[in-house]
């Protein structure tokens, strides 16, 4: 249940923080999801099964979603850099 966990702490920190430390747990909360896109892209896994956890409503994860059928993993615009 580490994912879960993992989620839920991100999501609690963001609502809590401010300033810094809300942008900084928001960053963690994206590049956590984009890893995962790119992992479930390279082992061949499930990809809604590894984001299970998560809100598909919520954009980033929408669009990391909309990939799940694709050839190759596109991260989101302001991830770009790390394909």
């Amino acid at each position: 249940y580490f994912p879960r966990l993992m989620s839920n702490f991100l999501k609690r920190k963001i609502k809590q923080e401010s300033g810094f430390l809300r942008r900084f747990f928001e960053f963690e909360r994206e590049m956590r999801l984009v890893i995962t896109g790119f992992r479930a892209r390279l082992f061949h896994k499930d990809l809604s099964a590894e984001l299970q956890y998560e809100d598909a409503e919520e954009p980033i994860v929408a669009q990391i979603l909309a990939q799940k059928d694709a050839p190759s993993f596109e991260p989101p615009f302001d991830y770009e850099e790390l394909r």
